[in-house]
């Protein structure tokens, strides 16, 4: 049962662990898997991101190149209509009849050699300009390059306003430099190719110069000019991110991440590169995660009040096992360790041998003098009493000894350390002292006493229950020598309970095969020398021992309980048989069955006996109960509660062995009994005296006397001169089978065994009896 209760707690334990485990685990899945899911949902939006960029930019170069070249064109139509005319030009007039148009055309001018401004594209007079430190004008005078020339964004002169100056170079009919065609354009058109739908709200468009400078660039809704970056350092960083899984890069204008792709343009020492903010590429991710979170948070919270709940109920579960292992474990009335942590201990102790110095002794305490207080006093007096034992008993040992109740008012000691038998000695003198002195108890003083077994491990055992059971097979015999004493279990004791246990088990087998069986002793008239009666005597057919007398088994089933079946079948046994010789024509013999001290005191008695006359029909008048002198006074209240109820349904009472015990026949007469047996040690020492007094006194009071033992024809005729009635011994018979009793009766009578018992036991109907 402790294993199995403890199986059962760390059951418990076990599956609130894993409950709290999973929970936990759900816990940390839960915001693990979120961190997942908006770490991939991120990687998978930048992914994204990356792609449209790619697309992007890839439009945003052909954007450029479309402008660039289409630029270049009227920058080619004006150099020829000036070369071609010897330096002669209009550019108003040219406007004006459609042929120098551009979107992004904010002025169209010449500049001569030496740097002097003489044509625009306006009708304005042109205001004395030179220009010839530009560097649009500077990078021509030397080479003539095949392509347009792009300059950084300029404040112009003319215009006032910041743009970007595209030029070619102009020649005379030799070659020699004659000056530059100069394109103007606004930055913004270069960029106008941004929309908010394709590059959020903080993307950016920008035109770099391999110079590091750029000539356009837009960030969100802001135009940004003259601004310069290391162009390699540039170059590598988007080369390095567009490598990566994910082209994310910082900006070096506004510290902002973005993602970003990029484009060479092989006709020009341009760079175009559009992207777009992390912030923009992430927004829907991070609302998307943001709701995701609010949601693990809710989910977190019940969790957490789910395992703060469970928690509390598993600490309350906790004290309650803690309550319940040590309810369990000690006895509730005393609070002293009971008798399975007995065993434990005992048990844990000597598994420690020979680790330790020393092995373990038991002591077994049996208190001798507690169901008299018990009984007379009361239970609460008694439970009072086992709790001042308890404290007495504690206060008595060491502290490294341990007191446990095994039940009743039975205690133990475990002596840990135990090195030699003076220990044990000292600590069974102490207890026993201890017990000697009276106790107050409900302003009472009550003495008891009490009996030591000891047993010593390894020396008289080597299982708990071995240890357990020489020590109380001690302290029975310290009991039965000598009520105060302790003494030491020894071999005798041993071979005797091994006896004695072998002999109880075949007790068991013989009661549940029926190898008991009764013979009968006849009663004498000894004035009429007929038989009136029988008593039942148990015999046992012994497989193997043959016919075995009841001195050698019933002492055994007395002690071990087992006397209750056997007196059972006893009384069944006797009805049984009465019942047979009545269907056999013999009437209604009276049988007296004896009952034990055990089989009295039990509650089963009165209703075993009613239970038997109702089966087999048999008339109580004719069953007789013989119960010994000792067994009605050791409790004259409780004997006489019992004896009435049998006389009330008309069972026989005798009072066997009669004169043996310490009573006498005056205090007997109080008693509703109908029948003295004199013991037969008086009629064996023909005391003569003592035989007058009990008939005498017996005849007094009504009561019927019966001589047991008589053997010889002179205890015959001593009896019959002293008016006893009815006589028992070998001298008339021994006791014989159930089939010798009709020869029996007929041996006595000479004639009809119907008239030996008289009128009042012929064949009769049978009575039937409530049970």
């Amino acid at each position: 049962m402790a294993f199995k209760t403890v199986l059962s707690r760390r059951g418990h334990e076990y599956l609130l662990a894993l409950l709290v485990a999973f929970n936990v685990l759900l816990l940390v899945g839960l915001w693990v898997g979120i961190q997942i899911y908006t770490k991939n949902e991120r990687i998978a939006a930048v992914r994204s991101a990356s792609g449209d960029m790619d697309n992007l930019v890839r439009s945003y170069e052909q954007y450029i190149l479309r402008t660039l070249h289409h630029d270049d064109e009227v920058v080619k139509f004006i150099k020829f209509q000036y070369e071609s005319n010897e330096g002669v030009i209009d550019l108003p007039n040219f406007v004006e009849r459609g042929l120098l148009s551009s979107d992004i055309l904010t002025l169209a001018s010449v500049i001569d050699a030496k740097g002097n401004l003489i044509a625009t594209s306006r009708r304005q007079p042109i205001e004395k300009t030179n220009l010839h430190d530009r560097e649009h004008f500077r990078v021509h005078i030397d080479a003539d390059s095949q392509k347009m020339f792009i300059s950084k964004v300029v404040r112009g002169r003319i215009s006032g306003a910041e743009t970007l100056q595209m030029t070619r170079r102009l020649n005379h009919d030799d070659g020699s430099f004659a000056g530059v065609v100069v394109l103007s354009a606004t930055p913004s058109t270069f960029t106008d190719f941004y929309n908010k739908a394709d590059f959020g709200t903080h993307g950016m468009v920008g035109l770099l110069g391999t110079d590091g400078a750029y000539r356009a660039i837009r960030i969100g809704d802001a135009e940004k000019s003259k601004i310069s970056v290391n162009f390699l350092d540039t170059l590598a960083m988007l080369t390095a991110a567009h490598k990566s899984e994910a082209s994310v890069v910082l900006s070096a204008i506004d510290k902002t991440p973005r993602v970003t792709a990029y484009r060479m343009l092989s006709e020009y020492p341009l760079m175009v590169s559009v992207g777009i903010s992390m912030d923009d590429v992430l927004r829907d991710v991070n609302l998307a995660a943001v709701t995701h979170y609010r949601w693990a948070a809710g989910a977190t919270g019940i969790i957490l009040i789910f395992l703060f709940v469970t928690g509390l109920l598993a600490f309350q579960l906790k004290k309650h096992q803690i309550k319940m292992e040590f309810l369990a474990g000690h006895d509730s009335l005393t609070q002293l360790p009971n008798r399975l942590l007995f065993l434990r201990h005992l048990q844990s102790a000597m598994d420690l041998f020979p680790a330790q110095s020393g092995g373990t002794a038991v002591l077994f305490i049996d208190l001798d003098n507690f169901k008299n207080i018990n009984d007379s006093l009361g239970h609460e007096t008694g439970d009072q009493m086992l709790c001042a034992v308890a404290r007495r008993l504690q206060s008595s040992v060491r502290s490294t000894d341990t007191v446990y109740r095994l039940g009743g008012d039975e205690f133990t000691v475990i002596l840990n350390n135990f090195t030699n038998d003076r220990l044990a000695v000292l600590a069974s003198i102490r207890i026993l002292t201890e017990l000697e002195q009276p106790f107050t108890i409900n302003e009472r003083f009550l003495s008891i006493g009490a009996s030591v077994g000891i047993s010593r491990y390894p020396l008289d055992g080597n299982t708990t229950s071995e240890i357990l059971q020489h020590a109380d097979m001690a302290m029975y015999q310290a009991k039965t020598e000598q009520k105060g004493a302790y003494r030491f279990f020894s071999a005798r004791l041993g071979n005797e309970l091994a006896d004695r246990l072998t002999l109880e088990q075949s007790i068991r087998v013989g009661i549940s095969r029926h190898e008991f069986f009764l013979n009968y002793q006849p009663k004498v008239d000894l004035q009429t020398e007929k038989i009136v009666g029988f008593e039942a005597l148990m015999r046992w057919r012994h497989p193997s021992k043959g016919i075995v007398l009841p001195g050698e088994f019933i002492p055994v089933a007395e002690t071990t309980g087992l006397i209750l079946p056997l007196g059972r079948q006893a009384i069944e046994m006797a009805c049984s048989q009465m019942q047979r010789w009545h269907q056999a024509g013999l009437g209604w013999i009276p049988v007296a069955v004896n009952v034990s001290a055990r089989q009295f005191n039990s509650d089963h008695l009165v209703k075993d006996i009613l239970a038997a006359l109702a089966k087999y029909g048999v008339p109580s008048s004719v069953l007789e109960v013989e119960l010994t002198e000792s067994l009605v006074m050791d409790d004259p209240v409780i004997a006489e509660t019992i004896l009435l109820e049998l006389r009330a349904i008309g069972i026989k009472i005798s009072i066997d062995d009669f004169g043996a015990g310490h009573s006498s026949l005056a205090s007997l007469m109080h008693y509703s009994v109908d029948c003295l047996k004199i013991d037969r040690a008086f009629i064996q020492n023909s005391s003569t005296e003592i035989i007058r007094a009990v008939i005498s006194l017996a005849k007094s009071f009504d009561l019927q006397v019966v001589a047991e033992g008589v053997e010889t024809s002179t205890q015959r005729d001593m009896l019959k001169g002293l008016s006893c009635e009815i006589a028992q011994g070998y001298f008339y018979s021994m006791p014989v089978t159930a089939e010798e009793v009709p020869d029996l009766l007929l041996k006595f009578s000479g004639t009809n065994p119907l008239e030996i018992l008289g009128d009042d036991y012929q064949a009769t109907p049978a009575r039937k009896h409530e049970a």
